[in-house]
């Protein structure tokens, strides 16, 4: 991996001297593994040169790639991402293929209707952020086909829910197409970001309108069908005939709110249910959710804890947010600044399941168990692309609180355990024909953000964390109104290049 070259993405640099490194190592790794036709290896760094999934490129996997790279100020690579898994849509196929190989021929062509959401998110995000790709409006018109034909051969009026297709690869890698949650909050959020994108591309409103609409209608799908008010949990799947698709609580019930914000109290009780003991594993004193149940407990996706953090920080649950962060420090070291596909916590046994029994009989002796065998490597193909660039939009969008578009700023970090963090270098858009950054520095009693260009609107919040009182905090420029609450200290600033909020003493 070549990260020896000038990087034009943010650099975070954290007392703890590792959540820096490993921001740094997994975002370099996503350019390092993108060639100049867009191609975006999906497996990538792992030790012994072992590739779990060989050399290609999940479509699904790239966007999210893509998403990653167009907001952290790098459009360029994340354009060809869109542009090679839109272009080679074999002619007379309505939807994307799951996986290319290098030279853009498929090499697992099977149908799941979530995929188009995310080149549509990614989409989007490159032209919230002035990206002027000439290929943008191409890959748009590509996505506006396959969503035309999705809706056409998958939409279930009645329901007024897409069907997964013909593999099921969230659930199981069944292939009957059920109505699901994954699906169909992955479609919700793609819908409203061909929305956006429609509209930032100055194409007729109508077709804003179309996708607006049909946001509109599985909206209202998952709330009828999809929620259960007796549980107030959102259930995984609905079968073609209508009934519940009977399935233990696991990730699925709550990974879906990255995308569709539905009932806050729905997603609040998933992610509290997926702390009990029952869906944890124990990691030398560190009790972590492992998302999965049954067997297959033994192991923690990269994605959920992406997830978890994310949750976690939205809604100021410090405690186990430090968790989390702490799991990653004690735990990511093989190598240390490359996020993991996966941890195992324990070997499974032999017959569980034709899937592991071949999985652990063609990598014997390459990754072991943290019960077995805790000074082994225990984090599965390391720079696996999906689980990586989840993880960056989550921590980044969400415990660095960093976001920028539109000409608004926010920074609004939570990092419960770290004492000092820094950002630099971090994309804001564009200011009079060329791209500026800026950052922002936080300690214990303080938030100063700066900037290339005066930012139109910037929303600064200094955070409290659980156990401290709101404290009275002073601002500079002294113009912006602060607001306290059991959260932290906002303020929003207009027109500034800098602006700082400080803990008042007393």
């Amino acid at each position: 991996m070549n990260r020896n070259h000038p990087s034009p993405f943010a650099t975070l640099e954290t007392s703890d001297g590792f959540l820096g490194p490993l921001w740094r190592g997994t975002m370099q790794s996503l350019l390092d593994r993108t060639r100049e036709d867009g191609f975006c290896q999906t497996s990538f760094g792992e030790e012994n040169g072992v590739k779990c999934y060989g050399v290609c490129h999940y479509s699904r996997d790239a966007a999210e790639a893509a998403g990653v790279l167009a907001d952290q100020g790098c459009p360029e690579p994340a354009a060809r991402i869109l542009d090679f898994t839109l272009s080679h849509i074999p002619e007379g196929q309505y939807f994307i293929v799951h996986a290319y190989r290098p030279d853009g021929t498929p090499l697992h062509n099977k149908i799941q209707i979530d995929t188009p959401a995310h080149p549509a998110r990614a989409l989007a995000r490159l032209l919230e952020t002035g990206a002027d790709d000439p290929a943008l409006p191409r890959c748009f018109d590509r996505l506006d086909r396959v969503f035309d034909d999705t809706w056409r051969h998958h939409f279930h009026a009645a329901f007024r829910l897409l069907d997964s297709g013909n593999y099921n690869e969230q659930l199981g890698g069944g292939t009957e197409p059920l109505l699901d949650l994954f699906t169909n909050g992955a479609m919700y959020g793609g819908c409203l970001a061909m929305a956006e994108a429609a509209r930032l591309l100055n194409r007729p409103a109508i077709v804003t309108e179309r996708y607006l609409e049909r946001a509109a209608l599985l909206d209202r799908g998952i709330d009828h069908w999809l929620y259960d008010p007796a549980a107030d949990l959102y259930r995984a799947a609905l079968r073609p005939d209508g009934k519940a698709e009977e399935r233990p609580l696991n990730w699925i019930n709550l990974y879906p709110e990255r995308w569709y914000p539905g009932r806050r109290s729905a997603w609040r009780r998933a992610f509290e249910e997926l702390w009990r003991a029952e869906h944890c594993n124990d990691w030398g004193g560190l009790r972590v959710p492992s998302g999965e149940t049954g067997f297959m407990k033994l192991r923690t996706m990269g994605k959920v804890i992406g997830q978890m953090l994310r949750f976690a920080a939205r809604s100021g649950d410090d405690r186990r947010l430090e968790v989390l962060l702490e799991f990653l420090r004690r735990t990511v070291r093989r190598p240390a600044d490359l996020y993991p596909e996966y941890w195992l916590h324990h070997l499974p046994s032999p017959g569980q399941s034709p899937y592991l029994d071949w999985f652990f009989g063609e990598f014997e002796g390459v990754w072991n168990g943290f019960a077995e065998n805790p000074a082994a490597d225990y984090t599965v193909d390391s720079g696996n692309c999906e689980q990586c660039a989840v993880f960056l939009g989550c921590f980044s969008g969400d415990v660095l609180g960093f976001s920028a578009g539109g000409g608004k700023v926010e920074a609004a970090p939570r990092l419960p355990g770290t004492a000092v963090a820094e950002v630099r270098n971090r994309a804001l858009g564009v200011h009079r024909g060329r791209r500026v950054a800026g950052g922002f520095r936080l300690d214990a009693h303080e938030l100063e953000f700066t900037a290339e260009a005066p930012v139109e609107e910037l929303t600064l919040t200094l955070p409290f964390y659980a156990g401290e009182a709101p404290a009275p905090v002073g601002c500079e420029p002294p113009e912006a109104e602060v607001k306290l609450d059991e959260r932290g200290a906002t303020a929003v600033f207009r027109n500034v290049s800098s602006a700082r909020l400080t803990r008042l003493k007393g």
